[in-house]
């Protein structure tokens, strides 16, 4: 087992959603329906989207096969990360096995693990915001069929050296043209803020296709 490449980014996580498209003018699968889990409790906002968004969006009917928080379609994948920020931390990991990390006593550090398959024949892969698509930066990898495996846990979970040395904001980025400048923190204040302090860790490996697969989730984690 081989750990190929390893990034960080920060993603525009708007209206809490990230994509991963197989190239830039993919179509968008439709917002994910993690908000209707049946055992979300009232109060439990770092899990459910807003009230507003199912307005906006309406009811989607989804395959059986797809785990909750996830949309899929041929060219691109929506995750719903629980959290809306204009510097949404992520961890890309390609490896050449799947990491042997999901067994029981490997998993209190997530909230959420689900594994789906990407035909990203194309040679490259897109992360992005619901806005940003077109401006999006491909991550050029080996064409083949992809296994992605999506974490989401809290940061503070984390060492806070490295989250300050891989996600924090630097003074070239403060000086950018962004259109919500006040929104824009470095990732530090959120580390204890428990509506906020979320990160995303993407797992690839070559793999032939298999159905989604739901691991970890809210209503499986407090059952």
């Amino acid at each position: 087992m081989v750990q190929l490449k390893k990034e960080f980014l920060k993603i525009d996580s708007e209206h809490y959603i990230i994509y991963l498209s197989s190239h830039r003018g993919a179509e968008l699968p439709p917002i994910p329906n993690f908000y209707d889990i049946a055992d979300i409790q009232e109060g439990e906002s770092l899990r459910a989207v807003p009230e507003v968004l199912p307005g906006m969006v309406g009811r989607q009917k989804f395959s059986p096969d797809t785990p909750k928080g996830m949309s899929i379609a041929k060219q691109a994948i929506g995750l719903y990360v629980a959290c809306d920020e204009v510097d949404f931390p992520v961890c890309l990991e390609l490896w050449d096995t799947p990491p042997q990390d999901v067994d029981p006593n490997r998993l209190n550090d997530w909230f959420y693990v689900a594994e789906v398959s990407f035909d990203l024949s194309h040679g490259e892969l897109y992360i992005h915001g619901l806005m940003d698509h077109d401006s999006a930066k491909p991550i050029y990898i080996a064409p083949d069929t992809y296994r992605i495996r999506v974490y989401l846990g809290s940061l503070d979970r984390l060492d806070e050296d490295y989250v300050y040395a891989h996600w924090s904001i630097t003074e070239d980025e403060y000086e950018e043209d962004y259109r919500d400048e006040d929104d824009l923190e470095d990732v530090g204040s959120r580390l204890y803020d428990p509506e906020r302090n979320v990160w995303c860790r993407l797992v690839l490996w070559p793999s032939a296709y298999s159905l989604p697969q739901a691991i970890v989730t809210p209503s499986k984690q407090n059952s």
